[in-house]
This record gives structure tokens, C-alpha cells and sequence, in this order.
């Protein structure tokens, strides 16, 4: 199943109109998000006989700003469950994927940066509303790292920081995408040019194990300074969407358990005959595994995350640095560029990252640990060294002397480290012996 969205800047305008009838045509989507059409509802869904769609939902813009539809066949049962100014939000059921009902949300970011949390506090909202796997795609007017733009003013920290929280509290992750890496172009010449990825599709744990196959793909327009959004949703080839228990997964961390053989050993059946006895005896070793691993380690992800909160404390307490964040594809260049990171404080991320590594491989072999703040203190430590013996220590230039005649009124005595009296020289200020 393919979804399309697009700002279409104006959905009014004929060239625009065919410019979609096109994509629409060669990519076959089965549902069309459009935001700024700049136009009515009641305009706005008309347009789906043009289109080549039998259904229609659309919210009308603010005087000649915003407006939003959404475009449907009759191969999705889409039912409709909340609309503003932002977004649309409904559930959809398609026979290409099978019984499992999940749910879209078209979103539109606030253009106006001043009133941009609003649209986070939206998105908030949006996550406790339903359960079911959940795709959330269209113009988000924000970027999540400043590595997302190009040419322009520089994006402030704490407004793409406020984009990556609302993310993180909605347990979404960006699905990445194929084609150009910029998704708005202003479309000026030379230095005035500027490139922005606004237009992201995000999917949360749900919809990634039940569509772990789908496809973002960024694809050009003419008409619209936006790219258009083609997300191919496609199923997962190793899980059964109708079922809602996770996939299981095998931790090596459980390995190193003090009762883990004690586990397996009690739930394994060793008296199999064929194959089909075999695989019953590994589905029981799985379930036993999954309760086990449940109650003695708990969840792991928040474990991490707490466990990163009190590292993130210690840092900052003893070094005064706060951890940056930076691009997960680009953030080993980003951290050593210095218009990015201060070198001082790039310094002690990257002894942190040794010493990480360093506590890695003292717990693999069952060598002795530091706790957090020793760590921290360790770290802090080697970067201060590093930063002291990199330093270029300047001296002040030798002088060398060279020998004079006495002040008059006084002799000097000139011994040319002899030994005896017979060697010394005594001489006046005119140089006479």
C-alpha cells in the first residue's frame, strides 16, 4: 500500500492539480495527504473525482494560509477520528496488509515558530488517543538536527530540541528515507539558497514490527517548493501483523547470567524425535525466556535511559559539559567541528567514549569497574591532560653573556678553571695585567 503526501503550496492552481493527477497516476497510491491547499473543504474534496479517488475528508484554511485533505479509495476502510487546523487522524484497514487496523496521521507543523510548541503539545495529545501501530507523516516545519538544513540562519538548539522531545515522548522514530536529503528548497540562486528537510514520515515500535518493510522515498516537484512523500507500508516478512505480542528477540546479555543455563536446562526437553518436537521445545525455551528475562532484568530501555540521565548529571556536575546532540549519521565529523561543539567539551566526550569502551572490555573479562562518578572523574581527568600536553609552551630566548672589562675602580680575577694560584689572570678596566 502506498500513501502520498505532499504540501502542495495551493492545491487550487491547474498546474498544480495535474502535477498530482500525475504522481497520483504513475505511484498508485491508495491514500493522499495534502497540507496547504489553501482553499475550502468542500473545494478541497471535489477534487478527488479529478484525482481519480472515491473519498474525501478536508479541513479549511485560515483565510489564504493552511487547509488540509485527505484522499481515499474504497480498497481502505478509513474511519475518521479526530481533525484541526494540524492534522487528521484516522484508522485504516487495507486487504493488501492483512486484518490488523493501524492508524495514519497527517500532520502540519505550525509555520509560525513562536507558536511551534503548540504542535508539539498536538502530537503529545495525539499519542495517549488509541493503541494501534501508528504512522505520523507530512510537513513538520521543524527539523531535528541542525545537519537537516543547509544555506540560511542557523536553527536554534532548543527549538529542533523541542521536536526531538515530543518525538522521544511519543515513541516515534524517523523511517528514514531514499532520494535528494532535502525536502524544501526556497529555489533562490548562489549564497541566498536554502535547503530544509521539513517532511518526514515517523513510525513507533507497533508500526515498525508489524511494517518493518516500508519505504520512504523523497520525490521532486515543479510545482510545489516541497518534495512529495511516497511511503510504500509494506509487511513484515517474519511476524504475523494479526498478532499483537512482540517479536522475540535473543539478548547475548543473558548469556553472562549467573542462572541462565539453570533456566534453559529446566524448560528444554532433550527426548525429540523429529522436527516438529524440536521446534515445540524451542517455543517453550522462547516463553520461558521472555517471563525470565522480564523479571530479571526488566526493561532494558528504560534501564538505559535512566542510567543515561545519571551519566548526563555526572558529566555535567564534574566537567560542566552538557552532551550535545548531534546527527546519529554524521555525528562523528560534527563532534570535531568546532563551529558545532567546543573543542574543550569535545575533548571530554571522546575520552568518555574511551572510557565507555575501556569499562566494556574490563566487564567482558571480569576485571574490576569504576562506578559512574569515577568514570566521569577519569574521563575529566584524561581530557584535562590531553588538553594541557597539547598546549605549546613558550620560553623565554637564552641570553648569552659575553665578557667585559671591569668597572674602573675594580679588577677582575679570571681563573680559566685552573687549579693553582700560578693560573689566575687579574685584571683592571684599561684590560692590564
Amino acid at each position: 500500500m502506498n500513501i502520498l503526501s505532499l504540501n502542495c503550496r495551493g492545491g487550487g492552481r491547474p498546474e498544480t492539480v495535474r502535477e498530482i493527477s500525475d504522481l497520483v497516476r504513475l505511484q498508485r497510491p491508495s491514500l493522499v495527504f495534502l497540507s496547504e491547499t489553501k482553499m475550502s473543504d468542500k473545494k478541497a474534496q471535489d477534487l478527488r473525482w479529478k484525482f481519480g479517488f472515491s473519498n474525501a475528508f478536508g479541513v479549511k484554511s485560515v483565510g489564504l494560509s493552511g487547509g488540509l485533505c485527505l484522499y481515499w479509495n474504497n480498497d481502505s476502510r478509513v474511519s475518521l477520528k479526530s481533525f484541526s487546523n494540524s492534522h487528521i487522524d484516522v484508522l485504516i484497514q487495507n486487504d493488501e496488509l492483512g486484518d490488523v487496523e493501524w492508524r495514519f496521521t497527517g500532520f502540519y507543523g505550525n509555520p509560525v515558530r513562536s507558536r511551534r510548541k503548540l504542535s508539539w503539545d498536538l502530537l503529545k495529545f495525539l499519542r495517549k488517543e488509541y493503541n494501534n501501530p501508528w504512522i505520523c507523516a507530512g510537513d513538520f516545519n521543524e527539523v531535528l538536527y541542525g545537519t537537516e538544513q543547509i544555506g540560511g540562519n542557523e536553527r536554534q538548539e532548543w527549538k529542533m530540541e523541542g521536536f526531538r522531545d515530543a518525538i522521544e515522548e511519543c515513541k516515534l522514530e524517523d523511517l528514514g528515507f531514499y532520494g535528494v536529503p532535502y525536502t524544501w528548497d526556497n529555489k533562490q540562486q548562489g549564497n541566498k539558497n536554502v535547503k530544509v528537510r521539513l517532511d518526514r514520515a515517523l513510525g513507533d515500535d507497533k508500526f515498525q514490527e508489524c511494517f518493518d518493510n516500508t519505504i520512504v522515498n523523497h520525490l521532486q516537484c515543479c510545482e510545489s517548493d516541497h518534495c512529495a512523500l511516497l511511503i510504500s507500508v509494506r509487511q513484515s516478512d517474519w511476524i504475523d501483523v494479526a498478532l499483537t505480542e512482540k517479536p522475540f528477540r535473543f539478548e547475548n546479555a543473558w548469556t553472562r547470567h549467573e542462572r541462565y543455563n539453570q533456566t534453559v536446562e529446566e524448560v528444554w526437553r532433550d527426548d525429540g524425535n523429529n522436527l516438529q518436537e524440536v521446534y515445540d521445545a524451542l517455543g517453550c525455551v522462547r516463553q520461558r525466556l521472555k517471563r525470565w528475562s522480564v523479571s530479571e532484568f526488566g526493561s532494558v530501555k528504560k534501564q538505559l535511559k535512566t542510567l543515561r540521565g545519571r551519566l548526563e548529571v555526572e558529566i555535567k556536575a564534574v566537567t560542566a559539559v552538557k552532551i550535545p546532540q548531534l546527527h546519529p549519521n554524521s555525528w562523528a565529523i560534527d563532534i570535531i567541528d568546532s563551529s558545532k561543539v567546543d573543542p574543550r567539551d569535545a575533548a571530554v566526550i571522546l575520552c568518555g567514549g574511551w572510557a565507555v569502551w575501556s569499562e566494556r572490555n574490563a566487564r567482558k573479562h571480569g576485571e574490576s569497574s569504576r562506578t559512574i562518578s569515577e568514570s566521569v572523574k577519569w574521563t575529566a581527568d584524561i581530557a584535562s591532560d590531553l588538553a594541557i600536553s597539547g598546549c605549546v609552551v613558550t620560553r623565554p630566548a637564552k641570553v648569552k653573556s659575553k665578557w667585559q672589562l671591569p668597572a674602573p675602580g675594580t679588577l677582575k680575577v679570571n681563573v680559566d678553571a685552573g687549579f693553582s694560584s700560578d693560573w689566575q689572570v687579574i685584571l683592571d678596566c684599561r684590560g692590564l695585567k
